[in-house]
């Protein structure tokens, strides 16, 4: 085994577990699938281990030691780049890499990012959406500037903004008549997922995933075509024509929004992260 790993081997390897496909794994650090394949096999071949299963040239799962690789891959790559940063202190922050869930787009955030764009000044802003705790991990590694996550209970990692208050949603149409409740759902890593899935199994509700999506669209979908129920902050229904909230079901837990900023993030991205969070706690108020 080598005595030091290639920083571009450990991105690839990093960009395809978050993203579990090559081609997208490439769009993400600009690289071609073949690039990106290429840079993962020397990584494999210079440790002596496999990091992936694939079968049919689909990844299946990472192996045993490919889990022990990524967490250290995330702070090696983080460390790097904030290293990086922080010797080029003196050069002015131009780009803000901002993560965020896809739903928090129809809550309000792109308003706020409206109202805040005489503050922002010359920096360019890139939007990216991911699920929660992909987001958090990435941000903490240094491969996102800024995040917005969810979480069940407070990290002690990010700053806490806010509490979402959750709701049962289903089609005005939907009834059930017994059997497993019919659930449509994110997938796993979800938090809405993890909710609702919670809520029911507490209460000893029969349940049964009918539709799983990574799409809030494709979800509202679902749900408003009366396929089954899912699980929402209720500040998404409230502007929502197609679904409302479903009574008869046991409480959901409500979920926290957070905050993080890279560490060793510039002065301009912490102004611009306050000013972002004081923003969306001005749109939730009214």
């Amino acid at each position: 085994m080598m005595e030091s790993m290639d920083m571009d081997g450990l991105r690839a390897f990093v960009a395809i577990v978050d993203s579990m496909s090559f081609s997208r794994a490439g769009e993400t650090i600009g690289r071609s699938q073949s690039a990106i394949s290429l840079r993962l096999r020397r990584l494999e071949q210079s440790l002596g281990v496999s990091l992936l299963v694939r079968r049919q040239g689909r990844i299946i799962e990472l192996t045993p030691e490919g889990e022990k690789l990524l967490g250290y891959a995330r702070q090696i790559i983080g460390l790097n780049d904030a290293a990086l940063r922080e010797l080029d202190s003196h050069a002015p922050c131009t780009r803000v890499r901002l993560g965020l869930p896809a739903d928090f787009l129809d809550m309000g955030f792109t308003e706020a990012l409206a109202r805040i764009q005489p503050l922002v000044g010359e920096l360019t802003v890139e939007i990216e959406t991911d699920v929660s705790e992909r987001l958090r991990s990435r941000c903490e590694a240094g491969e996102l500037d800024l995040a917005f996550y969810k979480q069940a209970v407070p990290d002690g990692i990010g700053n806490t903004l806010m509490s979402l208050n959750m709701a049962w949603a289903a089609s005005p149409d939907f009834s059930h008549s017994g059997g497993d409740l019919p659930l449509v759902c994110f997938p796993e890593g979800c938090i809405y997922r993890r909710a609702m899935l919670n809520s029911l199994r507490n209460a000893g509700i029969p349940h049964h995933p009918v539709f799983t999506t990574p799409s809030m669209d494709a979800l509202r979908r679902a749900v408003g075509s009366g396929i089954g129920v899912t699980a929402l902050p209720s500040a998404l229904l409230r502007h929502d024509n197609a679904l409302c909230a479903f009574d008869g079901l046991p409480d959901l837990d409500n979920i926290g929004l957070a905050m993080l900023v890279t560490p060793g993030g510039s002065q301009a991205i912490h102004r611009m992260a306050d000013s972002l969070g004081d923003s969306l706690l001005s749109l939730a108020q009214h």
